[in-house]
């Protein structure tokens, strides 16, 4: 039993007899199960509890041992109730065996899986004044990050790449450097794939000098397919390989329209994040749409198109939105993979109206959430949002740990850098298919025409989706309908009262005996010499 105490006013303190927490009913049985007749749990029954009930196969002596130590009486002979029940609770009791490793099947596509992912990994405090540099990117790497997003500009000369936050006070660092660090502690903590992500604001001559940087420091490690995957190749077949992820350069030189629409969103969310950290404003620009929509560079020369042709066969995931809303992002293409990048403002008004269609959108290609730009401290959002709607790459910022957010994100790093989310809600995520909704209204669809052809599952997708809207809108007619009708029979029933009142009013009309009384009314303007007879009738 703890007695806490608070103060009452100035003068006065109340205390409380907490009780301390008791083992229940089942805990209570399992013990009971596994000590002796004076209540005490042996190295050997604890043994014996840890395989058969814990599932720990590979559980020895030592390990029951270690328990007792940390846990038992003081003589280190066994547990009592008491001491069993904390140790369920304690960090050595977690959830998952740290001995189990990799146990998932990474034979599957990489959409299958959720990816420990990094945001501006090349900062070391927050978003708009701290250095750059490569230890925050190691930091990444030895914790298990499989993904690692450069920020790539032209340095102050315009004849090399720096990596930096652009338009902010970020001190840079080189690019040769990062790629080097990369290289090296790529494979420290697994041997799965690592992606890095680019965001590019580059000119095509300067795109060919990161082309030859890559293959020059990556060598064989590089995995650069010869023309556009249909589909994501498995963590598997990807191991001690490096993946390139950007927009291709044509998207990029055509972005240009996309580009000007957000530069509205951006000024206002800039003078948010520089009056937030500094104050006065500070007159500068911050790039906050991480990678997607980036800036144009004039001219599409041939010169600029070979100049580029390289830094596209080095991108083995492509990415970009395109032109268009929110549905336009989310088609799926049966014949390509691509990666779409959303902040986390973007999810939560896409979760609202398009959930279906983020889902299938994941099914196939790579879905990445990014932190809001005022964010400026490096913080972290709620991730379950996006992984619930299957996401596979929630960006962190790793500068700060010790949030709830970051603990949630090291929870990937122990040997699970991938989650199969095959393992997880596959009905829901890897096999959505749409359903009908419950409607009774039955419709006819007359198809014209006779050419016939093989439809892919994402046109059947979209072809029952419509389906789906016009059966529930008809429903929704007819039910309008079915109120025009009743609305129709009240003023049927109106009309046959009213030609009753009427019937009457013209019988006793009939039946009067003396002549009706005549008024005579002029009528005012020219025609004064008119007249007309009015015949007064009674009404009842």
């Amino acid at each position: 039993m703890s007695k806490q105490t608070y103060k009452v006013g100035f003068f006065f303190r109340r205390q409380f007899t907490m009780a301390a927490a008791e083992a229940p009913a089942d805990i209570k049985n399992i013990f009971n199960r596994y000590s002796d007749e004076c209540g005490v749990m042996s190295v050997e029954k604890l043994h014996h509890f840890l395989i058969e009930v814990q599932k720990e196969k590979n559980a020895s002596l030592e390990d029951a041992q270690i328990i007792i130590n940390n846990h038992g009486d003081p003589k280190h002979t066994g547990l009592h109730l008491d001491a069993f029940f904390k140790s369920l609770f304690s960090d050595i009791n977690p959830p998952i065996d740290p001995k189990l490793g990799i146990h998932h099947d990474m034979t599957a596509p990489l959409s299958h899986y959720y990816i420990y992912t990094g945001h501006n990994s090349y900062l070391t405090g927050n978003q708009l004044s701290s250095d750059c540099s490569v230890v925050p990117i190691i930091q990444a790497l030895q914790r298990g990050v499989r993904v690692i997003e450069l920020d790539i500009w032209p340095n102050s000369d315009k004849d090399d790449i720096d990596v930096l936050h652009g338009r902010t006070l970020t001190a840079p660092v080189a690019l040769v450097k990062c790629l080097r660090s990369i290289k090296e502690h790529a494979f420290s903590a697994s041997e799965y794939p690592v992606v890095i992500t680019l965001e590019d604001h580059l000119t095509p001559d300067l795109q060919e000098k990161v082309a030859e940087m890559i293959t020059q420091t990556f060598g064989d490690m590089l995995f650069a397919p010869s023309e556009c995957l249909k589909e994501l190749p498995s963590p598997e077949s990807l191991k001690k390989r490096v993946l390139i992820s950007t927009k291709p350069p044509k998207e990029y030189l055509l972005s240009k329209e996309v580009k000007e629409k957000d530069d509205l969103k951006k000024d206002a969310e800039v003078q948010k994040m520089h009056y937030y950290f500094f104050n006065p404003v500070i007159h500068c620009q911050h790039n906050v749409d991480e990678g997607e929509d980036d800036e144009d560079d004039e001219g599409d020369s041939k010169s600029e198109k070979s100049a580029t042709l390289e830094y596209k066969r080095l991108i083995a995931i492509h990415a970009g939105k395109g032109k268009g809303g929110l549905s336009d992002w989310l088609r799926v293409d049966p014949n390509k993979v691509r990666r779409l990048s959303l902040s986390e403002q973007e999810l939560e008004r896409a979760v609202d109206t398009r959930g279906k269609e983020i889902i299938r959108f994941t099914q196939q290609n790579l879905l990445r959430i990014y932190p809001k730009g005022i964010r400026v401290d490096s913080s972290n959002y709620d991730p379950l949002v996006g992984w619930m709607h299957g996401a596979q790459m929630v960006a962190f910022n790793m500068q700060f740990l010790g949030s709830s957010t970051n603990n949630i994100s090291l929870s990937l790093s122990n040997e699970n850098l991938f989650w199969a989310r095959v393992g997880i809600t596959p009905q829901l995520l890897t096999d959505y298919k749409p359903r009908f909704k419950t409607c009774e209204t039955k419709c006819t669809i007359a198809v014209e025409g006779g050419t016939s052809q093989v439809m892919d599952s994402n046109a059947n997708n979209t072809i029952f989706d419509n389906l789906e809207a016009i059966t529930c809108t008809l429903a929704r007619l007819e039910k309008d309908m079915s109120l025009v009708k009743r609305d129709i029979t009240l003023m049927k029933g109106d009309m046959s009262t009213l030609s009753g009142r009427m019937d009457h009013v013209e019988s006793q009309r009939n039946s009067q005996p003396s002549t009706p009384q005549h008024y005579h009314v002029y009528s005012s303007g020219h025609a004064q010499n008119t007249s007309t007879t009015i015949t007064p009738e009674i009404f009842h």
